[in-house]
């Protein structure tokens, strides 16, 4: 009979078998909730089928928006 530590090792692997099996066809963009109750602001793109995560999407920074300002501008009063 196995222990607790084999059985959630075994666990491990058929999860991952399985992940890397998929196909990941239908995914979807969650919100990140490091803490119960506690949403950040990134979003975790997640396989619908078998929970893998497959990406992350943060938000812009507020200098990141006034620098991409910045460059629109600046070509706004180049080209004309």
């Amino acid at each position: 009979m196995e222990d607790i530590r084999e059985m959630r090792e075994r666990h491990a692997r058929e999860i991952q078998a399985f992940q890397d099996a998929c196909e990941h066809k239908e995914s979807r963009w969650l919100p990140y909730e490091w803490a119960p109750g506690h949403i950040s602001d990134e979003k975790h793109l997640v396989c619908c089928r078998c929970d893998k995560h497959l990406g992350t999407r943060k938000p812009k920074t507020l200098m990141q928006v006034f620098a991409e300002e910045e460059q629109q501008n600046q070509g706004e009063t180049t080209d004309g």
